[in-house]
């Protein structure tokens, strides 16, 4: 159950955390809408393990599920942008499967309510979000680009995972730490309380996974409204409207 996986995740993340805070984490250096470029492949997988919110909440990305059977293999998500515009996936892409899991496409509706469940993870004060990406072997590598759905707007910034366009020689089950940063004038406005964003995370190969998040909310003001909000943000690059099937977007 998510529950038994939440408790597994308890005992991981101490271990990630110390290894990301001897890292150099990734910095926001500018809002940027761009093409994703992705390359042929035979075989890769990763995807977002787990992440550790500011506000002591911890997830998983869309689609895993991890069981007592099977292996972390199968939880891949495979994210390519010929298959989101033809409609074959959503804009979250479909998970990898095998060894007892079935392929699926990834719903996001779907997703987003299983983790406001569990609760969402937040941002921290300087707009970080910590998380660990696991990588089967070497085409589940990184640089990684992590993108940020909120309202019209795209936040997308290089993210450090050892590897070159995608691919890595010596990456073989290891659980990267990631730090993810979260521009602090974003605006969330999907799932049930209308205050959450979908982060979505891809190596140049298309692997990797979508995850709830929220902006950090300091005592005393509405989540909706984050600190130095800038409306109508001069300079700030719109986006391709993401594939609707959900409400994340409006």
């Amino acid at each position: 159950s998510r529950h038994i996986i939440l408790r597994l995740l308890s005992q991981l993340l101490p271990q990630i955390k110390h290894e990301a805070d001897n890292m150099r984490p990734s910095s926001f250096n500018q809002l940027v809408v761009g093409t994703i470029c992705f390359f042929k492949f035979t075989s890769g997988h990763s995807f977002i393990l787990a992440i550790e919110g500011g506000n002591r909440r911890r997830s998983t990305g869309f689609g895993t599920r991890l069981t007592s059977r099977g292996n972390l293999v199968q939880n891949t998500g495979i994210i390519l942008q010929k298959e989101i515009t033809s409609g074959a996936t959503t804009a979250c892409g479909r998970i990898f499967g095998g060894d007892g899991l079935k392929p699926f496409v990834i719903d996001v509706d779907q997703e987003l309510a299983l983790a406001e469940e569990d609760g969402v993870p937040s941002a921290t004060e300087d707009g970080s979000i910590s998380m660990s990406v696991y990588v089967h072997n070497p085409d589940g590598a990184g640089p990684y680009t992590l993108r940020v759905f909120v309202r019209r707007y795209a936040a997308a910034t290089p993210a450090d995972i050892e590897g070159e366009k995608g691919t890595n020689p010596a990456s073989k089950d290891f659980a990267y730490p990631l730090v993810a940063n979260l521009p602090r004038d974003a605006i969330c406005r999907g799932g049930a309380g209308g205050d959450t964003c979908i982060m979505r995370c891809i190596n140049p190969l298309g692997f990797g996974s979508c995850a709830a998040i929220k902006p950090f909310s300091p005592p005393n003001q509405p989540p909706n409204q984050p600190p130095n909000q800038l409306a109508n943000q001069p300079g700030t690059a719109t986006m391709n409207q993401f594939q609707r099937r959900t409400m994340i977007l409006d």
